[in-house]
């Protein structure tokens, strides 16, 4: 047949896309279905993968498929973003490939779980692959990463030890190796790090600031003072600025000099609220005063400026953002107790705000209902009520739910509530529990395309 020698002239010509069309032709005259679709599979990869897929599902049903066939049908599909399908499929190449071919193929599944956000899995092919050869740095980097993030923090550091040997690692990885080390007091090890990755070049206020930490904890006091110094000048972030303080603050209180202690306590407040555990060295230092000393009467007067209304409204908003919710709340009743009229509304709302966090709607929706009352056009206000609204309302579902289980009717509802909060997975997994004891309506069936469509994007 004349087809034939058509299509290996232009394959071996790299006319990929007609040599496609040439089996299309065959593939209607012929029989031998599985030989020809999976050589249309390997041409339609270098210009049109999503066919190439088609392609390779249909080879697959008529029972074909090698290690080599699998791995190629995974890296199609991790290119289309289907993580999960693409560890299915290399999956089923491991199961059947050599074994001299499984480090490999385990490298390439582990990079397709970690794309995917399956950080045990990428753990779980490291590990398997490392008992068949030995991973290369860059491997090894990711390996310690997974160890860290699982708590393993000991033998992240041997791992990057091991990276280490085989060149130097870079200023990232040196800096993420110190903080390992800090965290499990190798101060030592940390500060060694730490004085290779400035030498590298790098030179920001986080690194003095915990190289400074590093030299405080073994005694090198002037060391640390001169890195807290750096790290305070360079000013880079409101947030390492105000730990190079509170940071330099410790020190001087080691080092007996109260009254710079207290100086720098007193700056970092004004950039945000101080821990309990500053708030109780202020006070100690101030202890060791005299009690009318310059010092302390400044110190004295920067704590009253604080308690100001506006103050104490800017505290509640760092507290908000550092995720500490209580304390702002309790700064937040502060400033109603001294001044009950000062900018009612924002007041209100921040309350709700940190009541919500808490999960204690009742409270944020109490506190919505008087700022909706005083301003009945403020459109934040609303639209902030309709949420706390629909989070009593999922709290109450929930409650239903535990009292009546497999119920179809609450579990749509649930998912109503949780596809307008855009929580997409959580509202399949209602539809498709309530589907499991009645059938599901349109309107319920249009939101859950809806949210898997959202969900894939």
């Amino acid at each position: 047949m004349v087809l034939y020698p058509m299509l290996f002239a232009l394959k071996d010509d790299g006319h990929n896309e007609a040599a496609a069309m040439v089996i299309d032709v065959l593939l209607v005259r012929t029989s031998n279905r599985k030989l020809l679709i999976r050589m249309r599979a390997e041409l339609e990869q270098t210009y049109e993968p999503q066919r190439a897929l088609q392609s390779f599902s249909e080879y697959f049903q008529l029972g074909g498929g090698t290690a080599s066939d699998y791995e190629s049908y995974g890296r199609l599909l991790l290119e289309e973003n289907d993580g999960e399908a693409a560890t299915a499929a290399l999956s089923q190449a491991i199961a059947i490939c050599e074994p001299s071919d499984k480090f490999g193929m385990l490298i390439k599944r582990a990079c397709c779980k970690f794309q995917s956000g399956d950080q045990q899995g990428t753990l779980n092919d490291l590990l398997e692959a490392e008992n068949l050869e030995l991973l290369d740095a860059r491997l090894l980097i990711v390996l310690a990463e997974l160890h860290a993030h699982y708590g393993h923090v000991a033998t992240a550091i041997s791992v990057l030890d091991r990276a280490a040997l085989m060149g130097p690692l870079d200023a990232r990885t040196t800096e993420k190796r110190a903080a390992w080390k800090q965290s499990i007091k190798d101060h030592a090890g940390a500060k060694a790090d730490l004085d290779t990755v400035i030498s590298l070049g790098v030179d920001t206020s986080l690194i003095y600031k915990n190289r400074g930490v590093a030299n405080m904890h073994l005694g090198h006091f002037e060391a640390a003072l001169a890195d807290f110094n750096q790290a305070v000048e360079q000013q880079s972030d409101r947030e390492e600025h105000h730990q190079a303080l509170v940071h330099r603050a410790a020190l001087q209180q080691s080092m007996g000099n109260p009254q710079d202690a207290i100086a720098d306590l007193d700056t970092a407040e004004q950039i945000q609220p101080l821990s309990d555990d500053d708030q109780a060295r202020r006070q100690q230092c101030l202890g060791q005063l005299p009690e009318n000393s310059p010092a302390a009467q400044q110190s004295r007067h920067a704590a009253e400026d604080l308690s100001t209304a506006d103050a104490l409204y800017r505290k509640a908003e760092v507290h908000v953002g550092m995720l500490r919710y209580r304390a702002a709340l309790q700064a937040l009743q502060t400033l109603k107790a001294i001044d009950s009229s000062w900018d009612v509304i924002n007041v209100l709302r921040m309350c709700s705000v940190c009541y919500n966090k808490l999960d204690q709607h009742e409270e944020a929706l109490a506190d919505l209902d008087k700022a909706v009352a005083m301003d009945p056009c403020d459109a934040q206000v609303l639209q902030e009520r309709a949420v706390t609204k629909a989070a009593l309302a999922w709290a109450d579902l929930d409650k239903a739910n535990e009292l009546r289980p497999c119920h179809a009717y609450t579990l749509v509802w649930r998912g109503y509530v949780k596809f307008d909060q855009e929580d997409w997975a959580g509202a399949i997994a209602d539809f498709d529990e309530a589907e499991r004891y009645d059938s599901l309506d349109e309107h319920s069936l249009q939101l859950r395309a809806f949210a898997k469509k959202k969900l894939k994007c």
